[in-house]
């Protein structure tokens, strides 16, 4: 989320823990980010294999401990506040499927819903020419400033 593509910041992640977390700490942050307009800084620290250019026993199965702590001045880096939700979702590379979150006590995380999250577009056709050129100029107005954040 907002990350660079730099090696420091990837690790393989199995289907189902990609989906538990876009389900979880993902929806979370984009909810903060998008709906309450709250500034937060998310992290992940991820406990696991180093060498995973071959699933095996030993080495397929990471944990991604998620935290999100809310952000109240983005110029500052100590201006972070305490944890306010944390995940820590499981990564098995020889179960790709599996789907398991859990927070800070061992509690299973139930799924955020990412519903209403993104912007609907307007159903309705522009009906001259003249209002789809306003469609059009009216849309490219609308741009999200995206800030980097702390990937851990």
């Amino acid at each position: 989320m907002g990350g660079t593509a730099l090696g420091n910041n990837l690790y393989p992640i199995s289907k189902g823990a990609n989906g538990k977390h876009l389900s979880t700490a993902e929806n979370y942050v984009k909810s903060a980010l998008w709906k309450d307009k709250t500034a937060v800084k998310y992290s992940v620290n991820v406990i696991g294999a180093t060498n995973y250019s071959e699933a095996s026993q030993t080495n397929a199965k990471a944990a991604f401990n998620t935290t999100v702590r809310p952000w109240n001045d983005v110029t500052d880096k100590s201006a972070v506040g305490d944890v306010i939700y944390s995940a820590k979702i499981t990564s098995d590379l020889g179960e790709l499927k599996v789907r398991e979150a859990e927070d800070a006590s061992g509690e299973a995380l139930k799924n955020i819903s990412g519903g209403g999250l993104k912007k609907k577009k307007p159903n309705e056709p522009a009906k001259t020419v003249k209002e789809l050129k306003k469609n059009i100029e009216a849309r490219n107005q609308i741009h999200f400033e995206l800030k980097p954040m702390d990937i851990q």
